[in-house]
């Protein structure tokens, strides 16, 4: 499939009969609203169409407007038709797209697709249909210049990481200093009274039971302090019973 040149009498102001209704197509162009490209690069706006079901064109010639449907040719066949500021810039790729190199803040604008196919509706009979697409703004952003959205998402992405992991800190060291606090208060309830400490005396201490040899040995004393006036050799001292069962 070939691209002419421009079939003859063409209407520069096809664009505008379309959208007016006064131009009847068979076909319709689907392209983008927005597209960017930083500036000295390479901008690239999608243009396909759809033929017309049991019609076969013959021929497909493209164009290229820019900055209205009556306005300066991006794109021709014609290298000549083209406007000097695309002259040598432009190119179609694939079914329809507009290829623009070197991309300059001038290039920012509306870009509109206009498609010419050929039908052959009999012997020798040939016909045209013309379909004009709706436009594609194109915005030129500098060369460092980075998307906002390439931005703001990274910056949430680490945000959530820093609170999640904030979180786990906390708890992992709530947790810990829960489980020490409960290692040391069974280590103090756990710990047996030092035999012949004076800071002991007068004080009743339970001892836990203890196995022995499969035996048990269960104590419980009741001590008082010895008073110092008091004869040695009668010394008051208060009942004191004790249990034990070996097995």
């Amino acid at each position: 499939m070939s691209r002419d040149r421009p079939i003859k009498g063409f209407n520069n102001n096809i664009c505008s009969l379309i959208l007016t209704g006064q131009h009847h197509s068979e076909f319709t162009i689907n392209q983008p609203e927005e597209s960017s490209a930083p500036v000295g690069g390479s901008a690239t706006i999608t243009c396909s169409y759809n033929t017309p079901i049991k019609k076969t064109p013959i021929n497909a010639v493209i164009y290229w407007r820019a900055s209205g449907h009556d306005g300066p040719i991006a794109y021709h066949p014609s290298t000549w038709m083209v406007h000097p500021t695309y002259r040598g810039r432009t190119n179609v790729t694939q079914q329809a797209d507009l290829q623009i190199t070197g991309v300059q803040h001038t290039d920012s604008s509306v870009y509109y697709c206009l498609v010419t196919l050929k039908f052959c509706v009999g012997n020798g009979v040939i016909k045209n249909s013309i379909s004009c697409g709706n436009g594609t703004r194109l915005s030129v952003t500098a060369a460092n210049e980075i998307p906002v959205y390439q931005i703001i998402i990274p910056i949430i992405f680490v945000f959530i990481l820093i609170v999640v992991g904030g979180i786990l800190i906390f708890r992992k060291g709530f947790l810990c200093k829960k489980e020490h606090e409960t290692t040391a208060i069974q280590q103090n309830v756990n710990e047996p009274v030092a035999a012949g400490d004076p800071s002991n005396e007068g004080t009743r201490e339970e001892m836990p039971y203890e196995e022995i040899n499969g035996g048990i040995i269960y104590a419980d004393l009741k001590m008082t302090k010895l008073d110092p006036g008091q004869s040695r050799s009668q010394p008051n001292r208060e009942t004191e019973i004790i249990y034990s069962y070996v097995k």
